[in-house]
């Protein structure tokens, strides 16, 4: 999901044209799909939402890179969780 945002707020895009960016590019995904998808990216700070979500002022999504640092302990934590070292283990 996260290769079909844009990377600038500039050219932020609605879920119906992330669809499209979806569907050009042979990828079968419904609009809901992408809408939980990008809660979860928004939830991990690897993307921003602007927009109130009404008629004339859609919600708009854009990607941004998260700090070197803050990727750094998500990846530190990923592997502990599931690369336990052996002094986790029971002796």
């Amino acid at each position: 999901m996260l290769r079909f945002l844009p990377v600038l707020e500039f050219d932020a895009s609605t879920v119906t044209e992330i669809k499209a960016k979806c569907d050009g590019a042979s990828v079968t995904i419904s609009e809901q799909t992408i809408r939980r998808s990008l809660k979860g990216l928004k939830e991990q700070g690897y993307a921003h939402e602007k927009g109130s979500g009404e008629k004339n002022d859609p919600k708009r999504y854009w990607r941004t890179e998260k700090q070197f640092e803050t990727r750094v302990e998500d990846e530190q934590k990923d592997d502990q969780k599931w690369c336990p070292t052996f002094s986790d283990t029971p002796v």
